[in-house]
């Protein structure tokens, strides 16, 4: 396949899949934690399984396992945010208001780096909304 088509296809899936998140996360009756735990318990057998197909090594180091835990835990409250926002509020208003992470991203990565906004960046990501 020619790659840019095949890149075209990954990205539209991309946005279908997020897109499709919303609307699975809405007419799914459970509530919000056990949603994501459900996810994380999918995600973690299927990752499995893709590494024992694969014959890759998944050894990591101790602090490895620490970053990929914490980096997790916050992955995980993200999303029991996004699931309640979405029983609680409207599929719509919910991915606007993830989408608008690019402009928070924005403005938040200077301040917190002591570097000068960038204008274009901040354009971008209103662009991106």
């Amino acid at each position: 396949m020619d790659p840019i088509k095949k890149n075209l296809l990954i990205l539209h899936l991309t946005v279908f899949v997020w897109g499709f998140t919303g609307v699975l996360g809405k007419v799914i009756s459970i509530d919000a934690v056990p949603m994501v735990w459900y996810r994380v318990l999918i995600a973690s057998i299927t990752l499995y399984a893709w590494f024992l197909l694969t014959k890759k090594n998944i050894k990591i180091s101790k602090k490895q396992f620490i970053q990929f835990f914490l980096t997790g835990g916050i992955v995980a409250i993200h999303w029991i945010f996004f699931f309640h926002a979405i029983k609680v509020s409207t599929v719509s208003v919910t991915l606007v208001c993830l989408s608008s992470f690019t402009l928070f991203t924005a403005i938040l990565e200077p301040l917190i780096k002591k570097q000068p906004i960038s204008i274009g960046d901040i354009l971008i990501g209103l662009l991106i909304i």
